[in-house]
């Protein structure tokens, strides 16, 4: 029996360091040059009847990994892309608003989904609202008019079709990049004019 000359210990320890690198062990690293410390002070390996030293296995480095969601998706639908914009989370449940003429909305009902029209078929994107807004946009481009709907939809059900960005006076509006399906649909009623010639939401 005999200890290792200080060259070869040099070189155990050189070899089981690469064999744990070249595995791509490479968290194990420290623990394996713990043991090949721990061989040393001992005094060495026995020529005769070497030193078996069994470490943990590595771990499967996929199972380490995580998947990213993105908020409003679901994992079926990780890889669904939108026009980079800025997405409010606090939103998401909480009904947006469409202003649509009747003879539109009868569109809508034919194609049991809501494409979009004139201006939304020009930028392309659907401009919807938020309660608070929906009334301002009706005072601006709908004055007047006694033939209005006015469409409630399920904002949280279009996942990341919808977007918030900027649009009016630098206020962040509710945006969908594609359609919007007639089961995100929550309401549909119509928009009079009052007495005092304001449109009356029911909100």
């Amino acid at each position: 029996m005999g200890h290792l000359p200080l060259p070869r210990r040099v070189l155990f320890i050189l070899v089981v360091v690469n064999q744990y690198l070249t595995s791509g062990a490479s968290m194990n690293l420290f623990k394996s040059v713990v043991v090949c410390v721990a061989v040393i002070s001992i005094g060495g390996c026995d020529s005769s009847s070497p030193t078996v030293v069994e470490l943990p296995e590595s771990e499967d480095s996929t199972a380490r990994e995580s998947t990213f969601i993105p908020v409003g998706s679901s994992p079926n639908h990780a890889s669904d892309k939108a026009p980079q914009g800025t997405q409010t989370e606090a939103i998401i449940g909480q009904p947006v608003y469409k202003i649509l003429s009747s003879a539109e909305w009868q569109q809508v009902l034919a194609a049991q989904e809501l494409a979009g029209f004139g201006i939304d078929l020009t930028d392309g994107f659907i401009h919807l609202s938020s309660g608070d807004q929906v009334k301002k946009i009706a005072q601006l481009y709908f004055d007047g008019r006694n033939d209005l709907m006015l469409i409630s939809i399920d904002g949280g059900s279009l996942r990341e079709a919808l977007r918030w960005e900027k649009s009016l006076d630098d206020a962040l509006f509710p945006h969908v990049y594609g359609t919007v399906p007639m089961g995100a649909v929550i309401d549909a009623v119509p928009l009079r004019l009052g007495t005092d010639g304001k449109h009356q939401f029911p909100f």
